[in-house]
């Protein structure tokens, strides 16, 4: 498998809603410094998480891995950086990448931070040469499956029993088309459109 093209080291803003006051929402590549933090999330998010450790050998560049970071900076002028909220990770092999991790904050749930989360990731993808992004959800998370086909994923395949800790079905969703300049312009108009409260 080869290496992963290393694309832009970006900083992208999602928008928080007029009603949030100040502060902002950043988008950018997650560094070691913030596996910890998201190690927490992944603990809260998925039954059988990723640990710190395999964050930080992706990181390092054993695999073609690109992971990536939502910051909320509340403008309260506090020291340090910003805490992460959201991320999101695929590994990129040409021109398709498959989505394997993407989680929010539980705080900061049912917010549409998820929603800008998804399609912030879908364009970091595309700036790095992706025509396609797959993914893979339990059958029994229907949740999930209305958010991804909501975006513009299609069922690929299935795969039976594909879970070892449930034995539940596996899908493979993708996202396909996305070189095309109408695709990018749709989802980049659609990340605009959403505004984001954070919690109380």
């Amino acid at each position: 498998m080869s290496r992963a093209r290393p694309g832009p080291r970006h900083s992208g803003r999602i928008e928080l809603a007029p009603e949030a006051g100040p502060g902002s929402l950043t988008f950018e590549s997650m560094t070691p410094a913030d596996v910890d933090d998201v190690a927490a999330i992944e603990e809260a998010s998925f039954p059988t998480p990723y640990t710190a450790r395999m964050f930080h050998d992706d990181l390092r560049g054993g695999q073609p891995a690109c992971w990536w970071v939502i910051r909320h900076d509340d403008a309260r002028g506090d020291r340090g950086r910003a805490p992460i909220v959201a991320y999101a990770g695929y590994y990129l092999r040409r021109d398709r990448a498959h989505l394997a991790k993407i989680a929010t904050h539980p705080a900061w749930r049912r917010r549409r931070l998820g929603e800008g989360l998804l399609l912030s990731t879908l364009l970091a993808a595309r700036g790095q040469g992706a025509d396609s992004v797959t993914l893979e959800v339990r059958d029994g998370n229907t949740t999930a499956q209305r958010f991804y086909v909501k975006w513009g994923f299609v069922l690929l395949r299935r795969f039976e029993g594909y879970y070892e800790d449930t034995g539940e079905d596996g899908l493979i969703l993708a996202f396909t088309g996305l070189a095309d300049r109408r695709t990018a312009g749709w989802l980049e108009r659609e990340l605009a459109g959403i505004a984001i409260v954070p919690p109380g």
